[in-house]
């Protein structure tokens, strides 16, 4: 497994990219706040649009207590699949 950074020509980037034989691909973006927003997943959007078919799972993950259900939220495959964001 290699793990590295994502940056567009645009600036949008993503924190962290975990790739496994250079098929795979997981975004996996860190957050300071206490909730995700839909812009906080542009990265990820990014991404899944710049690998396509490589593009596995997006992984957001905030700055919350473990216990909280917000705490972190995955988007497998389609996104966002999941309603753990705001708008």
């Amino acid at each position: 497994m290699v793990f590295h950074h994502f940056r567009d020509k645009g600036g949008i980037e993503v924190d962290v990219v975990m790739e496994r034989g250079g098929r795979l691909m997981v975004g996996v973006e860190i957050k300071a706040a206490a909730t995700v927003t839909i812009e906080d997943l542009k990265g990820l959007r990014k991404l899944k649009e710049t690998v396509v078919d490589r593009f596995v799972a997006g992984w957001c993950s905030t700055m919350v207590n473990q216990s909280h259900p917000s705490a972190m939220a995955c988007w497998p495959g389609q996104f966002p699949s999941c309603g753990n964001y705001r708008k």
